[in-house]
């Protein structure tokens, strides 16, 4: 599974997580599936490495959306 650049911060992409390291204050994170349902939703104060384990995940295509201060990243993975 790639790591890929949403802005200027890598994001990995596992089988079963999404892993990012983090030097905000704040990161906001929101992963939907393809049909806008939400699958996971929160919010870490100074997180250094924040990891989203998605085992019990259905495969298909998600979109991430996190939020880190006032800049948003975006985009589309599958699992």
């Amino acid at each position: 599974y790639p790591a890929k650049y949403l802005g200027k911060q890598l994001v990995t992409f596992r089988k079963d997580a999404v892993v990012f390291n983090c030097d905000a204050p704040t990161a906001s994170i929101t992963i939907t599936d393809a049909s806008g349902v939400n699958v996971y939703s929160g919010t870490s104060i100074n997180p250094t490495l924040i990891t989203i384990e998605l085992n019990a995940t259905e495969p298909g295509e998600y979109y991430l959306e996190i939020e880190l201060g006032e800049a948003r990243l975006s985009g589309y993975f599958t699992l």
